[in-house]
């Protein structure tokens, strides 16, 4: 009975009363007319290029610092490989601590450096999990001032690196 209702509560969050179907399948009528006809106004010739802007300004932010991004072609998700930047080896691996090494990075990452991102290896099986435990997954369908903020926290980043100040190593 415990597992039904928590089945329930899952899927409730999922529906929506009849007054918001109809004004949504309304919605997707107008602008998916609009996007057939090529109209560059329409909401998803506006989304199409957001998200390709986004994606490309978190690439560069990324990339700058050091991390080796995966240029997505869908999605608004963005795979990042870190092995290559200056973290210290008892960041990734601490004493007494068996978690992956994604997972020590984006701890160090929020409370040092207030960016968040997801562990890749958290999406695998336990025998598998050291596959993805050296990407980090970053989400850009953000707002622009989050957008801002993420690549300021990155050039900041970039500068303690190259000796501008600040911890030079995680």
């Amino acid at each position: 009975a415990e597992y039904m209702g928590m089945g329930v509560h899952q899927n409730c969050c999922y529906t929506n009363c009849t007054f918001l179907q109809e004004a949504l399948a309304e919605g997707l009528e107008v602008e998916g007319a609009r996007h057939l006809a090529n109209d560059k106004d329409s909401y998803f010739a506006w989304v199409k290029q957001k998200l390709r802007d986004n994606r490309d300004q978190i690439f560069a932010s990324l990339t700058q610092v050091g991390f080796r991004p995966s240029l997505p072609q869908g999605g608004y998700f963005m795979m990042a490989q870190f092995d290559n930047l200056p973290i210290a080896p008892e960041v990734k691996n601490p004493p007494g601590n068996n978690d992956p090494q994604d997972f020590n990075v984006i701890r160090w990452l929020i409370k040092n450096k207030n960016l968040a991102a997801i562990p890749v290896s958290a999406f695998y099986s336990p025998e598998h999990r050291n596959m993805g435990e050296k990407f980090l997954r970053f989400c850009f369908i953000k707002n622009d001032e989050t957008l801002a903020k993420a690549d300021k926290i990155l050039r900041d980043w970039k500068k303690e690196q190259s000796g501008g100040g600040g911890d030079t190593k995680a």
